[in-house]
This record gives structure tokens, sequence and C-alpha cells, in this order.
């Protein structure tokens, strides 16, 4: 029912790419996409208008403005394949997915290496202003430290 539909991420990080570029597939609507800046690894760039691909927001807003004006470029989008070489990759395989959920309850929870942090009701949730902004931060460096591979 939508031209465009506006697929911007919560956030801007390698690999993030959610159902917010998915979803106007699905729907045969145009996604205006910012977000994982190798998005076009997984995804066909010519199916989407990737926002970070132009020097700034003005020129974007000036080739979206053209496509919606221009049916056949505008069509052009909406025919192409949404993944490279029109192949899913593996992590869009249902088996895949199944394999994945297996290896996780076959795995005893005593062996499982992350610790989750009792933290009630996402604290940041409750709080104000600055305390908001340095839960984000520990949020971050938590993320960090688990990447560099430390476990509190």
């Amino acid at each position: 029912d939508y031209k465009f539909t506006l697929a911007f991420e919560n956030s801007v990080s390698d690999g993030y790419t959610t159902e917010k570029l998915v979803e106007p597939m699905l729907a045969g609507s145009l996604p205006i996409y910012w977000g994982n800046p190798q998005v076009a690894l997984d995804f066909n760039p010519r199916s989407f208008i990737d926002v970070s691909a132009f020097p700034d927001f003005d020129a974007a807003i000036d080739h979206i403005l053209k496509v919606d004006a221009d049916d056949e470029l505008y069509l052009s989008y909406l025919r192409e394949p949404w993944f490279n070489g029109d192949t899913p990759p593996s992590w869009f395989d249902a088996g895949e997915h199944l394999a994945a959920w297996r290896r996780f309850l076959a795995t005893p929870w005593v062996e499982r290496s992350r610790v989750y942090r009792d933290r009630g009701l996402r604290d940041h949730a409750l709080g104000t202003g600055f305390g908001r902004h340095l839960s984000s931060i520990g949020t971050k460096v938590d993320g960090l430290l688990w990447k560099a591979g430390w476990r509190f």
C-alpha cells in the first residue's frame, strides 16, 4: 500500500540488519534503509535505497524524489532480487536456524559461557537524563568487554 518505507535501524553496527529492511520488501514497498554499513554483503543494494550510500541526507532526499517521479526507475528497484546473486545467505535458511536451536537446546546450562546479570526491568528505563546516559555507556562497555573475551 505504500510506495516507500523508512527502514531505519536503531543503531549503526556492522552486521546488524533487522526486519526493518526485510518487512518492506515482503510488503512490496521500496525500503529507504539506514543502518548496517555492510548491508550490501547480504542484500542486493539495487533492491533498496541505502541512505548511507549518499554523501549527505540532502543527496539521499534528492534521489528519493527522483525515484518517486520516475516510475521506471522505481519499478527497477522492485524488480531486483533481494539477495546478491539471487541466492539467500546461509543464515536465511530455515535449516540453519533449526540446527542452531538444536545446538542451543543440547548444551547444558552449566556449560554456557555467558552470565547475565539480574538488571531488573532494564535499569536505564527507570532512570532519567544522566543516569540513562551512564547506563547506556555501561551497556556498550559491557558489550565491548564481552567481545574482547572478558567474562564477569
